[in-house]
């Protein structure tokens, strides 16, 4: 660890090493001049002000530790933890960063691995760090999806292969809407088995029953497992999990998909991480033979403080290669996905994110004659509200739009939903 802390800033100093006198001076007059507003109390005014040249003196070690600081007292221990881990990948021999980086992943209740070093500021022992975590959830939903079917509002469509004659689509291959009820069980697990090392398990139930459209009623089951650890050159993540998939009460889907993924110094602002994702998808088809698919993916996402607001980014792209057949191919794809956070009041938060995935298929469709191009665009918000001890509330809209240049799969959705969530855990 004694040469660690150099390395991973040496970025920081040969970059700023010219105008490092005049940036010095810059963050010290800052930090003098928020002097007064931290004795007098205004914690949050001594974030504010020192928020706005945290860019600027991203290299500075005490205007770091002084940000997170004023943030965890402010109440904003989410905001508070990157300019704290700056604080300590600068000036590791500080034990008061330590101690304050510890209070904040413990208000937010994560279970994340901290490093030996915070553990030791908080005074916990090695035996204290082989904590078990759990929690336990239950979410009931009421909602409105107006395309279960994610079907075309199309009542034909013309097919080249055939003449280009106009065909008729049955009802149930056309959009229609219905109301339901979705039910979601979750159950959580972590144990720390060392300061730097978590091993996590999940399992998920979660089913939507429509009123009157039994036959588009789902049920999801999920088994993750992964473990993280905390190294010398970043932190590092590897799982796989299991899915299945009723529809009707019929086993359609089952899948098997594995994950490794990096993040670097958390002395780089936009907190990058790197993931490589292998999954195996298996179809029922009956009597047939089933049908199924290999995705491979790579992806990194990452996060940026906009001072109030938690922002994070993510962009996705990979293959999926056909095990068995399919009429349009091998498919590419590229997804991008941005999402905001943030409170409104003590009790209130919202939430929202955008993404677009562009799909493009290798082979000539055989009845339409052509390669299919797909590009879905996604919207979602929504509030949640913290009601008491583990109980809230949330209300959620989300609109998708899909356009593809064969018109059986152009299609537009809304889902509006308003969910009671209970969660127990320690």
């Amino acid at each position: 660890m004694s040469g660690k802390p150099y390395r991973q800033v040496l970025l920081f100093v040969m970059l700023g090493v010219l105008a490092q006198p005049a940036v010095a001076d810059e963050c010290d007059d800052a930090l003098a001049g928020a002097e007064a507003d931290w004795h007098a109390g205004r914690v949050a005014e001594v974030a504010r002000k020192l928020h706005q040249n945290e860019l600027a003196c991203a290299a500075h070690a005490r205007y770091n530790l002084v940000l997170g600081e004023a943030l965890l007292a402010a109440g904003r221990a989410a905001d508070a933890v990157m300019p704290l881990e700056r604080a300590v990948a600068l000036a590791p021999e500080e034990q008061g960063g330590w101690r304050a980086l510890a209070q904040a992943w413990l208000q937010l209740g994560e279970g994340v691995p901290l490093p030996r070093q915070a553990q030791a500021a908080e005074g916990e022992s090695w035996e204290l760090g082989r904590t078990l975590h759990w929690q336990f959830g239950l979410e009931q939903t009421r909602g409105h999806d107006d395309n279960a079917s994610q079907a075309t509002a199309q009542p034909g469509i013309r097919v080249p292969a055939l003449g280009d004659i106009r065909v008729i689509l049955s009802p149930m291959s056309r959009r229609r809407g219905d109301s339901y009820w979705a039910h979601t069980l979750s159950a959580d697990g972590q144990w720390l088995a060392s300061p730097a090392t978590a091993l996590h398990l999940g399992l998920a139930d979660a089913r939507r029953n429509y009123d009157n459209l039994g036959v588009f009623s789902t049920e999801e089951r999920n088994i993750a497992a992964d473990v993280q650890h905390d190294g010398s050159y970043g932190n590092w993540q590897s799982g796989i999990q299991y899915d299945s998939l009723r529809q009707a009460g019929i086993l359609v889907r089952q899948s098997v998909a594995g994950n490794v993924a990096w993040q670097p110094s958390p002395t780089l602002l936009l907190r990058p991480t790197f993931g490589l994702d292998l999954g195996g998808y298996r179809y029922q088809g009956g009597k047939q033979a089933p049908d199924g698919y290999v995705e491979k993916g790579m992806s990194v996402s990452g996060s940026l403080p906009l001072g109030p607001l938690a922002t994070a980014w993510s962009l996705r792209s990979g293959r999926d290669f056909s095990t068995v057949r399919r009429a349009d191919g091998d498919r590419d794809f590229l997804g991008l996905r941005w999402s905001a956070s943030g409170a409104l009041t003590q009790r209130i938060d919202w939430f929202g994110w955008v993404e677009r995935t562009d799909s493009h298929y290798h082979d000539s469709n055989p009845a339409f004659l052509a390669e299919r191009h797909d590009v879905l665009n996604g919207f979602t918000a929504g509030l949640g509200c913290a009601i008491y001890r583990g109980l809230s509330l949330r209300s959620q809209l989300s609109l998708s739009r899909q356009h593809s240049n064969i018109p059986l799969y152009d299609y537009q959705r809304t889902d509006m939903s308003l969910s009671l969530r209970y969660e127990l855990g320690r």
